[in-house]
């Protein structure tokens, strides 16, 4: 993770200037070890150095800004990481307000862009959310951070629970909007911009539009697509390749972390390792395909044993302090074994291929595809095919699938951004009381790009919510803090790509995820390449819940939540036995009230 913690003040106010000024001296009084990486009077930029990796900074020319992460050109030959902008790339990011950052570049940033006129301040997050980049106010000062870990103990710093978004994270498991689970603290959201001046709250536009994007669709052939998806992933992933030491690729045996493991494999010259993690059960079986996936691309895999008994539940709650609740706080024994994995093997950086889901159009998300071609093309000479392959890949008649277009179609059913929350609220695993319910705000649930979203053909607008919901993927506490995590699926240029490309064209010929299968078949085993489940985890994590079910009854039925009447009493408690747990029902919904409930703890401290 890219740590940073910046402050915007107008240097005019001699409060302000002494207030950051003890704020910079309490944090490099701390042993992390921050630096400065832009000190100009009313901005000043902290940056700390990852404890295995160098510190990522590109420093704009002519004291006009800097980028925090890691940062590409879109149009440059060889994909290695910029060290430096000259002062002509500098000026035109001046001048463009950052837009030059979205359009002529790509990567892991938060940039801080100083305005044509030197008052103005701009702060640009990369579109695809790999950079974390979170701001609240305290006095006259905007702060600005990472890890909202790094300034929650600030002096004057006052930091309280948005009760609306914990009830929110129980409808929806993430939120797609700016809100956060803290009150003073909001999200700068992908491909965001806020603009500071002196005296005035920021104003935030978007620099970047996917649903304008996914508005204008490719027309190629499936075959240029085909071509052009698997240019687009060597090139993501060879450039972040170059930008990590040693790679360590956690590898589930499935289709994308094997795609990635290979990729990562042809483009290195380092040491690649891949990692598999071993469960009990059913989930085990993962491992001959994560064996195979290994050989094929060449690298030696580390096969890691879990311990049902060692889910990290305990661990959770003095964890770091994150800005919403997270099923990714759980996940404490799975990161102590990554951190391990790469101590041992002198790893600086772990991959993963999540984000390949939404990338490539998993079938759970395709059911629109018939009538998102008869939308963009009508009944024309493909609609014959494209029905017959979208009815194969759901599995369902033709005469349902027609039936089910026309409604759509014709009928006027249009996509429902929130039609997830509404089934959510009738959920037999709900456990929102309905007063708790009624009392949240539209805001917690809205999102901007959702409501825009209405204008797409149904399916693209399903395949939307996925990849705005991809930020979610990126780590935000364990190992990211002591090594680099990435997820190369989760590229703005492949996102781009995806959101152009339209719904029907990725499951031709009729199979989930066609054109992913045959864009990289030759980078598979055919074992791989031709498998269609997905690894099944539950088992070992209802293990886990069991095996420790006194502590979290205990958190649980005594917890914030419980107290303040969020939940409901008798359907929780009814959830935390083993007889319900063991036949895996509302398992999902416990693992939210253990994460809830944890973080909670985590910022009693």
């Amino acid at each position: 993770m890219d740590r940073f913690v910046a402050f915007a003040w107008d240097p005019e106010h001699g409060d302000s200037n002494a207030q950051v000024s003890r704020w910079i001296a309490e944090l490099k009084t701390r042993p992390a070890g921050w630096i400065n990486a832009f000190n100009e009077p009313g901005l000043v930029v902290l940056a700390l150095k990852p404890p295995t990796t160098d510190l990522r900074l590109v420093t704009l020319e002519g004291n006009s800004g800097v980028v925090v992460g890691t940062l590409f050109s879109t149009n440059s030959d060889r994909p290695d990481p910029i060290a430096r902008l000259d002062l002509n790339s500098s000026a035109r990011i001046v001048a463009t307000g950052g837009q030059e950052l979205i359009s002529a570049y790509w990567g892991s940033y938060v940039a801080f862009v100083r305005g044509t006129d030197a008052s103005l301040l701009h702060v640009l997050r990369d579109p695809c959310g790999a950079a974390a980049c979170y701001f609240t106010h305290a006095g006259s000062v905007d702060i600005l951070c990472a890890f909202v870990d790094d300034i929650a103990d600030l002096s004057d710093v006052k930091l309280s629970i948005d009760w609306a978004s914990v009830g929110a994270f129980f409808l929806s498991g993430y939120q797609l909007n700016e809100r956060t689970g803290v009150t003073e603290l909001s999200e700068l959201l992908p491909g965001q911009r806020m603009t500071w001046r002196p005296g005035r709250r920021p104003e935030r536009n978007w620099m970047w539009n996917p649903v304008a994007i996914a508005g204008e669709p490719n027309r190629q052939s499936y075959d240029t697509a085909r071509d052009e998806f698997r240019a687009t992933t060597e090139r993501c992933v060879e450039a972040w390749t170059r930008s990590c030491g040693a790679i360590l690729v956690r590898m589930s045996g499935g289709l994308d972390s094997s795609i990635v493991a290979s990729l990562v494999s042809r483009a290195r010259t380092l040491p690649v390792f891949g990692l598999h993690l071993v469960s009990q059960g059913y989930e085990s079986s993962e491992l001959n395909y994560a064996r195979e996936a290994a050989a094929f691309a060449g690298i030696p895999l580390i096969e890691q044993e879990l311990d049902q008994k060692a889910m990290g539940f305990r661990g959770a709650v003095s964890g770091p302090r994150l800005a919403r609740p997270t099923r990714e706080l759980l996940g404490a024994d799975v990161d102590a074994l990554l951190v391990a994995a790469c101590q041992a093997t002198g790893t600086q950086s772990v991959f993963s291929g999540h984000g390949g889901d939404g990338i490539f159009l998993q079938r759970s998300i395709a059911g629109d595809a018939f009538a998102d071609y008869v939308r963009l093309k009508g009944l024309g000479r493909d609609a014959w095919n494209v029905a017959y392959d979208t009815a194969m890949l759901l599995q369902s008649s033709l005469w349902y699938l027609a039936k089910d277009a026309a409604v759509k179609l014709v009928g006027g059913r249009r996509w429902d951004p929130y039609a997830p929350l509404a089934r959510a609220r009738v959920s037999d695993h709900q456990v929102l009381t309905s007063d708790a319910i009624a009392a949240l705000p539209e805001d917690t649930l809205s999102s901007a790009w959702l409501n825009e979203a209405r204008a797409l053909p149904n399916g693209k607008a399903e395949q939307l919510r996925s990849i705005l919901a991809l930020r979610h993927y990126h780590g935000t506490r364990g190992h990211v803090l002591s090594h680099n995590a990435v997820q190369p699926l989760i590229s703005q240029p492949l996102i781009e790509l995806s959101l152009r490309t339209p719904t029907f064209v990725f499951g031709t010929g009729g199979t989930d995820r066609a054109l992913e299968r045959d864009a990289f078949g030759d980078l598979l085993p055919k074992s791989v390449a031709q498998r269609f489940n997905k690894g099944f985890v539950n088992h070992s994590t209802i293990a886990g819940v069991v095996g420790d079910l006194g502590y979290i009854r205990e958190l649980i039925l005594n917890g914030a939540c419980m107290n303040r009447g969020i939940v409901d009493r008798g359907r929780v408690a009814s959830m935390l036995t083993p007889e319900h747990l063991l036949q895996g029902e509302g398992l999902g919904t416990v693992m939210d009230l253990i994460a809830v409930e944890s973080w909670l703890a985590s910022w009693r401290r």
